[in-house]
């Protein structure tokens, strides 16, 4: 990988720290971590709180329908997370962007999951 790759990686990292960090409370033990594991260890901690959240929401939703409305969201979470895991797993390049590319894809389901928690609550 180039120095500039490199660079617009670093930066592209940053920028995803950096609205993490002022859009929500950072869910991690080092949110101001500066290498690898501790960049990705931050971003997996706060994916793991937002997946646990949703869970938490999709199983008081389920218990509140109908057996066809439970079925029904049963059928769009299922397909869901493999539109999330195909999204966001697309984003891993390491070949042109390093391993850092694994930042993006972490976030990625963060938003994605974040967004999903909304959906579900609102969901009748």
């Amino acid at each position: 990988m180039t120095a500039i790759n490199k660079l617009l990686v670093l930066g592209f990292c940053s920028l995803l720290l950096m609205n993490t960090t002022h859009a929500d409370k950072v869910r991690c033990t080092n949110p101001n971590g500066t290498t690898f594991n501790e960049i990705s260890t931050c971003l997996y901690e706060d994916y793991q709180y937002y997946d646990k959240q949703l869970n938490v929401v999709y199983k008081k939703k389920l218990s509140s329908l109908s057996s066809y409305k439970k079925n029904k969201l049963k059928q769009s979470e299922l397909k869901w997370i493999k539109t999330r895991d195909r999204e966001c797993n697309a984003l891993v390049d390491e070949l042109n962007y390093g391993k850092e590319s694994h930042f993006a894809a972490t976030e990625c389901k963060t938003d994605m999951t974040k967004e999903r928690i909304e959906f579900i609550k609102n969901y009748k």
